[in-house]
């Protein structure tokens, strides 16, 4: 009904589309990040941030500038 009354446009859907699929990886890089903590080991056996975390928090921003666009 929204898309018939103009008001859903195709830079929308991919607006929508662009959230959507951020939402998905942060989910996902969640769930993985909170399975092994906020520091992991590297190769070479030093403590590092979990790179699960940081993509987790990528995408995390990258929804919320995705999200300015809908107001």
């Amino acid at each position: 009904m929204a898309d018939e009354m103009g008001i859903i446009g195709l830079i929308d859907m991919a607006a929508i589309a662009g959230y959507a699929k951020y939402y998905d990886l942060w989910v996902k890089a969640s769930i993985e990040a909170d399975k092994t903590g906020a520091v992991v080991r590297s190769p070479m056996c030093f403590p590092m941030p979990n790179p699960w975390r940081l993509e987790a928090d990528r995408c995390f921003d990258k929804m919320m500038k995705v999200a300015t666009e809908f107001g």
